[in-house]
Formats: C-alpha cells, structure tokens, sequence
C-alpha cells in the first residue's frame, strides 16, 4: 500500500533504477526551495527525487503543497509554479501536467471521478479563492466554486467536502461544505481563528484551529471544534489555555493526536478536557514547532523541516509514543 506523507524535508540517501516500483511504502512530499521534490520511503531504504531520476530532465516545479493518489494516479501540486504534475503512482512516469486555471494551487481531494483542489487565488485579492474541479479522465477544468479566502485543507466525507479556511494571507474563521453532485457550496459553518487541520469521526468533524499568533496584530488562543455532520452544528468547542497554538491533528484508532510546539499529545475523541501532558517531545524545531505529522499504517510520523534549508528528516513511533525509526 502507498501513503502519503505532506512534510517540508529533503532527503540525501539512496539512488535507484528507473524501472522502480513505488509500492508497500510511504510517498514524502518535500516543499523545497527553487525545486521541489518528492521522496519514497520503503522499510529502511529512502530514494529521493524520484520523479526527476524516472523522468531525466523534467522538475516538479517550486513549492510542492500536496498530493494525492486517485485511480492508479498520483496529483503533485506544486503551489508557486501553479501546476499540478500527474504521474503513474507506481512507476512515477510522467503522464499530465495541468496549468489551466490554477492560481496558488494548495490541496487536493477526489469525488467520482473529479480532482477537488483549493486554490487561495491572487495574493493581493481576497475575493477570489476557489475550488478547482478538475476531470481526471481528461486532466481540464470543469468549473471552479468561489469560496471565502485561504481555503486549505480538504476531505470527503459521506458524499460531501469540507474545506478548511485557514485565511490564506489573512485568518480564516469558517469550513466551507461543498455539494460534489453539483459543484455547489452548501453551507459555511463558522469555527474558530485559522482552521488548519480536520479529522473525521463517527460523523463529527474535528476542527483544530490554530489561532491567530503573536504576529498578527491580535493573538487569539487555538481551539477544537467538534462538528455534527447530521445537522453541521456546534455541539463541542475545547479552547486551549494559555494562549497556545495547536496544530497537525490527525486521527488514529479512537484517538485524536496534535501538537503544540515541539510537543505531541494524545486524546480520547469522546473527550473534551485537554491532556496536560505531551504523550512525547521532540526536539525544538523552530518557532513553528513541530512542521508535519501524520499517521500511517498506526505509526505516528513527525517532520522536521531543520532549517528550511539544509536536510531534514522524519521521525516514526508507535501510537503509544515509543520510537520505531527515523530518517535523517
């Protein structure tokens, strides 16, 4: 099985032939600077820049965001270039590249046979974020949905989409509910100060927001949203004390996992009273705290992004907390 993990890392190890295969393994994305790459881990073994080693000559463009595998294909986006590279997701052969009508391109989802991609639009414009609709079969643009500004992370969820609106240049407040049968919004459900990330569960949706930072002009604290998906009312908000930022929620088993700085906790989804103690710590990052994380294959893996510009790497533990690997 192939996963995807989103970190902002680069990676030094192993070449590899080009009659590769990407299977049984773990897809890392590295933002990058002027290029952007991606990485494949499989058991000990990590092969970096795949797609230009598979591909001579050919780059992934600058700030990769995302992707996403659809269909026995694999949807790079990269953000700054405004493009999405498609590749077979098992032997990363270039197939597509898609340009038309993608403006700062962020994350990508699938419905049917549609590509659903938040796009934050022009950077001096707040009025013209969107969601892109794209056809796989054919690689265009079918429409585009208007929505508030910063629409970032997406998922499907019992036939609907749910954006998160982290305010792209600004603070988002809201999650957008998008109808994929008709490319219509919905509704807007309104939540707390930046919205980053979302996990679904028994039919809620939990919403962590980030709050707004020290740096915005007024510092809100972060909170948990808990989202019935039935009726998309409030019924649960968990606010954070002291003003602190939480981030990189993911959901593993009956658990809710996130962190806070370069700590990692670990909460029961039927709670809504905080852990006052991390499940672990890793080593301080930056002042953005712990850069990615996701669960896979009931693994916790945690990026580092060291100093944006020299080599990062990716820490693996199991659910209780304890160390498995790492790649550095």
């Amino acid at each position: 099985m192939k996963r995807i993990l989103f970190l902002a890392i680069t990676y030094a190890f192993t070449t590899f032939t080009t009659q590769a295969q990407f299977n049984d393994g773990v897809f890392v994305v590295n933002e990058g600077g002027a290029q952007g790459s991606v990485s494949f881990i499989s058991g000990t073994t990590v092969q970096n820049d795949i797609y230009s080693t598979v591909n001579p000559g050919m780059s992934l463009g600058s700030i990769i965001q995302s992707m996403g595998i659809h269909d026995g294909k694999a949807y790079i986006v990269s953000n700054v270039s405004n493009k999405i590279t498609v590749v077979n997701a098992t032997t990363f052969v270039h197939q597509a590249v898609i340009t038309e009508e993608l403006e700062n391109p962020r994350f990508i989802t699938f419905s049917g046979s549609n590509a659903y991609v938040t796009c934050w639009g022009d950077a001096g414009i707040t009025t013209d974020d969107y969601v892109a609709v794209i056809n796989t079969a054919d690689n265009t643009i079918i429409t585009t949905i208007p929505v508030t500004e910063g629409p970032e992370r997406i998922l499907l969820e019992n036939g609907k989409l749910y954006v998160a609106h982290k305010g792209g240049y600004g603070y988002g407040t809201t999650v957008s509910v998008i109808n994929p049968a008709t490319n219509t919004l919905q509704n807007v459900i309104g939540v707390g100060d930046v919205p980053g990330t979302m996990a679904v569960k028994d039919g809620f949706l939990y919403v962590l927001c980030e709050g707004q930072p020290s740096w915005g002009g007024s510092e809100t604290t972060g909170a948990l949203y808990k989202i019935d998906l039935a009726t998309n009312t409030v019924p649960a908000i968990t606010v954070f004390p002291d003003v602190q930022h939480p981030s990189n929620l993911v959901l593993g088993g009956n658990d809710l996992f996130f962190t806070v700085d370069s700590d990692v906790f670990k909460m029961p989804v039927s709670s809504t009273v905080l852990p006052t103690v991390p499940l672990f710590s890793v080593e301080e990052q930056d002042v953005y705290g712990v850069y990615g994380m996701q669960i896979i294959d009931d693994k916790l893996y945690i990026a580092d992004a060291a100093d944006y510009v020299s080599n990062g790497g990716a820490y693996v533990y199991n659910l209780s907390g304890e160390p498995v690997a790492d790649y550095t």
